[in-house]
């Protein structure tokens, strides 16, 4: 339950968090109200939500009906991830996360240079934002970035490379220090990454060896890895959903498609 005290002339104290006075709280129900007429026409169904932390943040995964297809027994589930905050930390959003089914990677997609296809912050009006989205291009929108990620995908898929092109990827996007690049040392993640690559329940023998097999090693290990600091029971969901995880996986999709660019 969200509840307000005043505190000062600035600031409203909203449960967990401070907030500007012109925050307007929106419940569960609310936020996500505006999804059902998609679901009534059939463009998505939704799957799973949660909560996060003391229930800060809730989430809920909405499919959408059809998969991309990169290759034989290759299939990523397109997902949209909406979320809503209750502590004043993000907007209602709506995010591009396909999930690829083989090793159950979850991708992370941009949209633009928003990480959101959709963001509606907690401020007066929220609920009539909320209500216009259905309204507006939102489905389009999301079918036309999916289908430029497919593209992409299935692109990534035929595109082999080379130990120069892999090291350099790597830089990229989980980059070395200054003294490891000095040294010439691999810093552990990179040496996880090639783990991930040689298992072949993770990455398939069909696309071995390309830039889709080395993509989807990073996410795996941006996924699966645990850091010491990780004790809460969804730590790991938020950090990979909504945090420095999300950032990384962006960042390696842009990647790949510079290195496909520069081919």
């Amino acid at each position: 339950m969200i509840w307000r005290e005043p505190v000062g002339d600035e600031l409203d104290h909203v449960g967990l968090a401070f907030v500007g006075r012109a925050y307007e709280p929106v419940q569960n129900a609310q936020a996500f109200e505006f999804f059902d007429s998609f679901v009534e026409q059939n463009w998505v169904e939704f799957h799973t939500a949660g909560a996060l932390g003391n229930g800060e943040r809730v989430w809920v995964l909405a499919r959408l009906k059809d998969k991309i297809s990169v290759g034989p027994d290759d299939e990523v589930d397109r997902f949209l991830l909406l979320s809503n905050s209750h502590d004043g930390s993000e907007p209602v959003t709506v995010r591009l996360t396909p999930i690829r089914v083989v090793c159950q990677n979850t991708l992370s997609l941009a949209f633009g240079r928003s990480k959101a296809v959709a963001a509606v912050r907690h401020t007066r009006r929220v609920h009539e934002k909320l209500a216009s989205i259905a309204e507006e291009q939102l489905q389009a929108m999301v079918d036309s970035s999916f289908h430029e990620a497919s593209e992409v995908f299935q692109a990534m898929a035929q595109y082999r490379i080379d130990e120069s092109e892999f090291v350099g990827y790597l830089e990229a996007v989980l980059g070395r220090t200054e003294n490891q690049r000095s040294q010439r040392r691999e810093p552990d993640r990179w040496r996880y990454v090639r783990e991930i690559l040689e298992d072949r329940s993770l990455t398939p023998v069909a696309t071995a060896g390309t830039l889709w097999a080395l993509y989807n090693a990073v996410i795996a290990f941006e996924d699966y890895r645990a850091p010491r600091n990780e004790t809460e029971p969804t730590a790991r969901l938020r950090r990979v959903w909504f945090e420095g995880g999300t950032d990384t996986k962006i960042r390696a999709f842009r990647e790949a498609r510079v290195l496909m660019d520069a081919a």
